[in-house]
């Protein structure tokens, strides 16, 4: 064996142990075969000489190193992390919808569903029975965010 296969060992283990904090996080897999590259790198580095050796661990090291501290950083974190917050909120409760608003059920009741409610579409709640789809509702009762329907009649 020479220095070129130590090298690709050395490589390999390097790009799997990438793999395994970027791309397959908790499955060990390509961690411990990349570790088991790293160490097999060395040996036949050492195998060839003692420097040939001596220099891929040290190499080995500072690059493993350098890529931990890189990856501890926060900022590292920052560009792979949504940053998108859900500001919306669900219900009446930015609405002005009052008891007795009318509206009409958009999807099934039952009892959950979907109605348009002064031009709001909203998630409502029927309060006795079930109320078919393009049925004309109004709003009995608001408890926080649900809002609870019955039909016209």
């Amino acid at each position: 064996m020479d220095i070129t296969t130590a090298l690709i060992f050395v490589t390999i283990g390097l790009i799997l142990l990438l793999v395994e904090v970027f791309l397959m996080p908790g499955t060990a897999i390509s961690g411990i075969v990349g570790l088991i590259c790293l160490v097999v790198g060395i040996i036949i580095g050492y195998n060839v000489s003692a420097t040939y050796g001596t220099v891929i661990l040290v190499l080995t090291l500072l690059i493993s190193g350098g890529l931990s501290v890189k990856l501890l950083r926060a900022e590292t974190w920052d560009k792979l992390t949504i940053k998108d917050n859900i500001t919306s909120k669900s219900g009446p409760g930015d609405s002005l919808l009052e008891v007795g608003d009318k509206g009409k059920s958009i999807t099934r009741l039952n009892p959950g569903g979907n109605a348009r409610i002064k031009d709001e579409y909203l998630e409502v709640t029927a309060r006795n029975n079930y109320i078919d789809s393009g049925v004309k509702i109004k709003v009995v009762k608001i408890e926080g965010r649900r809002v609870f329907v019955e039909p016209l009649t």
